[in-house]
């Protein structure tokens, strides 16, 4: 299996600066050995032993061998792979670091799915969880009831508007809390009663705006649900007062 490419490690300058060592070399030969560390540091801790092509890496001039055979011994060179002992390390770290991030997000995303399974299945008791009902559907259209004076094709009209509104109500706003099932039904109802099927294009525009609304402003469609309500109210002097949860 390939290994992860490392793009970020850390780095302490004490590291260098403590260094007898380095603080002893010259500007050169310092330029050298940060170049071929971090030459390392990008090819997972080895490079080819070639002294030729590390001078081109390290776009060195003519005194390269003179300077690379002052800092030789901070490197490791086995079976012709260049290595260093500071970098393997670091390296290894940030692998298992990685690792551990890894396993960790899918142990988060297990527990995540089990969550969510016990929530849709009632936690295996044969009964839906308080967020399991929260997606109830809106079918309102089924439960409405109408004004009794109003008759005829102006009835019809109003039902089918009522269904098309409810159903673009739950689009909008979903999932629903019960509480906002409740509120929309009660909306739904007073619109029905008022005899004016127009107002129903006007809750699905009121409802659209008070969502665009909230996202601008980074609210909650919770936020949004009650702007709609108060909207609803103003305009249509809908009375019925329940709380959106």
């Amino acid at each position: 299996m390939t290994k992860q490419k490392i793009k970020t490690v850390r780095l302490q300058a004490g590291a260098f600066t403590s260094d007898s060592d380095w603080q002893v070399m010259t500007d050169s030969q310092r330029g050298i050995y940060w170049s071929i560390i971090v030459y390392l540091y990008e090819n997972g801790g080895r490079l080819q032993y070639d002294e030729k092509k590390i001078k081109k890496l390290c776009n060195s001039g003519n005194n390269f061998c003179k300077n690379f055979s002052a800092i030789k011994h901070k490197f490791k060179i086995k079976n012709g792979i260049l290595t260093h002992k500071r970098v393997t390390a670091e390296l290894q770290k940030a692998r298992k670091y990685i690792k551990q991030k890894r396993l960790a997000g899918l142990a988060s995303g297990k527990a995540r799915q089990t969550t969510a399974e016990q929530t849709l299945n009632g936690a295996g008791n044969g009964c839906p969880t308080t967020k399991a009902k929260a997606k109830t559907k809106l079918k309102l259209s089924k439960e409405l009831s109408f004004n009794k004076e109003i008759r005829g094709n102006l009835a019809l009209e109003i039902q089918k508007k009522a269904a098309y509104a409810s159903d673009k109500l739950e689009m909008i706003f979903k999932p629903l809390t019960r509480t906002q099932v409740t509120t929309f039904l009660h909306i739904i109802q007073h619109i029905s009663k008022l005899g004016k099927p127009e107002l129903f294009d006007s809750l699905i525009e009121w409802a659209s705006d008070a969502v665009q609304y909230a996202g601008r402003n980074q609210k909650s469609k919770d936020t949004a649900a009650k702007l709609f309500v108060a909207k609803v109210k103003k305009e249509t002097g809908f009375k019925k007062t329940v709380k959106i949860l």
